[in-house]
């Protein structure tokens, strides 16, 4: 195997960033480019180390490149470059590891065996919200590592119970849709008439404001996006202009690319005014939404309405204002996404290896290939 090194951090610019050098050459090469600070001067590369110095180009008029911290783990020959987060510095390092015969790889591709870890490792700097974060680290050691762990004692033990182990792998495929709806953020499009509050509740799910509010109607012209966190799934939310006829050629314009965001949408909620003509507004602008577009009906604005009115009829009622029903329509967005909160505790299926490995090991009758499987999918050799 040649020495590999990956940036195992997000691509973005951040205040430290990791770049993971692993292979059988790695201490010779940690030792070619790192000059240690004058404290570990005499203190050799050991089998755990944890090393302040700095990342040196001896071959560039001993040029430093950044101040780092090396953790190097020699039983399993991996060095952990701890390093300032910007974007060159991390090219710079990546160059110099480059020309001293690494090759440069994805986090997935530093070893040749993929398991779970290494997976969490990889996904968890694209998750965007505290339950996607915490529903993937909570896959390694335990949740579907440890379930596959378990399903190989079983089958080790008794191979007669594949027909029980099988069932249990096909509950576990569907968890493959809900991990997506946690990492890959899902589209909401607010639309309805003018001043009816879209703008308004954009903030409020926000938590900021994201769109100008104003009393006079059509203050929205054109569309704005917002990634936010419902009931911790990352949305986009799109706060489009309202709709109304106009001859204004940029409001006609507006509401051009509004429908073009609302035929993309994974969701699209309709917000309409409290003010007794729920219905007719209803009516008026579901038909001139693109077809086969099946909005969620929000009735805004009922902290204008008597308390007695504000859960009457079919519909939500709520205020983008004081934040009343605002809870109960994230969970309704949540399930409307197909996304229920789940525990971040149970297993789950977050990539499409694991998934493809768990769809074929359902479907195969030999005991010993399942768990040759399950193996695989632990990174376990067999």
């Amino acid at each position: 195997m040649t020495s590999r090194a990956a940036l195992i951090t997000g691509p973005d610019p951040a205040g430290i960033a990791v770049v993971q050098l692993l292979g059988p050459q790695c201490r010779n090469i940690i030792e070619k480019i790192f000059r240690a600070h004058p404290r570990f001067a005499n203190r050799p590369l050991s089998t755990h180390s944890l090393m302040l110095g700095a990342i040196v180009d001896y071959d560039h008029a001993d040029e430093t490149i950044d101040q780092v911290i090396v953790a190097y783990d020699g039983e399993n020959h991996t060095a952990d470059i701890n390093c300032h987060g910007g974007e060159r510095i991390v090219q710079r390092i990546l160059m110099l590891l480059q020309k001293h015969g690494v090759e440069l790889v994805v986090p997935e591709q530093l070893t040749d065996t993929v398991s779970i870890d290494r997976e969490v490792a990889a996904m968890l700097p694209i998750a965007k919200t505290r339950l996607a974060v915490l529903t993937l680290a909570a896959q390694y050691p335990g949740g579907l590592n440890a379930w596959a762990g378990k399903a190989i004692d079983t089958l080790e033990g008794n191979d007669r119970l594949h027909g029980s182990v099988q069932e249990d792998i096909k509950k576990l495929l569907p968890t493959f849709a809900a991990a997506q709806k946690l990492l890959i953020p899902s589209t909401v499009v607010l639309t309805g008439p003018v001043n009816t509050g879209k703008s308004t509740l954009a903030n409020s799910l926000v938590g900021k404001p994201q769109s100008i509010t104003s009393d006079m109607p059509g203050t929205t012209r054109d569309w704005t996006m917002q990634l936010t966190d419902v009931n911790g799934i990352p949305v986009n939310l799109i706060d489009t202009a309202g709709r109304r006829e106009s001859g204004d050629h940029l409001e006609r314009d507006s509401l051009a690319r509004a429908d073009e965001k609302i035929t993309h949408a994974d969701l699209v909620i309709l917000i309409v005014e409290a003010n007794g003509c729920e219905k007719k507004q209803i009516a008026e602008q579901s038909a001139g939404l693109p077809a086969q577009c099946e909005p969620l009906v929000v009735v805004n604005k009922c902290d204008l309405l008597p308390v007695s009115s504000r859960s009457a009829g079919e519909f939500l009622y709520i205020s983008a204002l004081t934040g009343h029903n605002l809870d109960q329509l994230r969970t309704i967005i949540a399930q409307r996404l197909g996304l229920a909160i789940p525990d971040p505790q149970t297993p789950l299926i977050f990539t499409e290896r694991q998934y493809n490995l768990l769809q074929m090991a359902a479907e195969i009758s030999s005991t010993q290939t399942i768990v040759s499987m399950l193996k695989k999918l632990i990174g376990q050799k067999d």
